[in-house]
């Protein structure tokens, strides 16, 4: 692709005619003129798009850094979860060694008998 290639002006309405019109009224008729015009222009999308391209790096940082805190509070829950499995199964050995000294009691005092 050239840098000026053939245009179809119809498909370009209505920035074409707005430019048509604004060149004529402003006396903007010489090749350089316009070519400055045009550098201007150029030179503030090339501004624009550094601009977007640095705030779609900030927005790609946010979402990191948002994945990240997800991911620490997981692995905070995990492990408030795992110190409540481990207090849960020492409670349930606890009461399992109760049940079995009652049970151990109640056969004892069926003996006695």
């Amino acid at each position: 692709m050239t840098l000026y290639d053939e245009r179809d002006a119809a498909e370009l309405e209505p920035h074409y005619s707005r430019h048509v019109s604004a060149m004529a009224s402003e006396g903007l008729h010489r090749k350089s003129a316009i070519a400055a015009e045009l550098a201007m222009r150029d030179k503030r999308i090339a501004e624009l798009e550094r601009e977007l391209a640095k705030a779609s790096e900030f927005n790609c940082s946010l979402e990191l850094q948002e994945l990240r805190n997800c991911e620490r509070n997981v692995g905070q829950a995990i492990d408030r979860i795992a110190v409540d499995l481990q207090q849960a199964q020492t409670r349930r050995k606890k009461l399992a060694s109760a049940v079995l000294s009652m049970r151990k009691k109640l056969a004892g005092d069926g003996e006695d008998q």
